[in-house]
C-alpha cells in the first residue's frame, strides 16, 4: 500500500500491521524507513545496491535483491509470505539488529568514539 507523507506515530502503526517492507531502488544512502521498519520486526525486501546491503543481512533479516529483477522480487515476497515461520524469524532478527546498529543511543556512541580517535591522533 502506498500511503504517501505520513507522521511517525502513523509509520509505527502501519508497520505494527505489515507483513513485509519493500523498497527496491537504484539509489539510496541508508534509508531511515529500512531501520525503522527492522526495529518493528518486519523482514524487508531491498536492494543489493548502495546502503542497502549494510542494513539488511540478506537471508537473515530479509533479502537482497537486483532491482532489474522483478521475478526475484516476487519470488522473495512470496518466500515471507507463504513461510510463516521464516517471516517470524527474520522479523525478530531484524528487530534485534535494528537495536544493535540503529537505536539512537548506539549511534552516538559510535559517533562519540569517532570524534575522541580522530581527536586524539592531533
Amino acid at each position: 500500500t502506498l500511503l504517501g507523507s505520513i507522521g511517525s506515530e502513523q509509520i509505527a502503526e502501519e508497520l505494527s500491521h505489515a507483513d513485509i517492507f519493500a523498497l527496491v531502488s537504484y539509489e539510496e544512502g541508508a534509508p531511515m524507513s529500512i531501520a525503522e521498519a527492522m526495529a518493528a520486526g518486519v523482514p524487508v525486501i531491498t536492494s543489493n545496491r548502495c546502503g542497502m546491503p549494510y542494513m539488511v543481512s540478506d537471508g537473515e533479516t530479509g533479502f537482497l535483491v537486483d532491482p532489474d529483477q522483478p521475478d526475484e522480487i516476487a519470488l522473495c515476497m512470496k518466500r515471507i509470505l507463504q513461510n510463516q515461520n521464516l517471516a517470524r524469524q527474520m522479523g525478530f532478527r531484524a528487530h534485534t539488529l535494528a537495536l544493535d546498529r540503529f537505536h539512537p543511543d548506539r549511534v552516538a556512541g559510535r559517533t562519540r568514539d569517532i570524534y575522541l580517535r580522530v581527536l586524539s591522533r592531533r
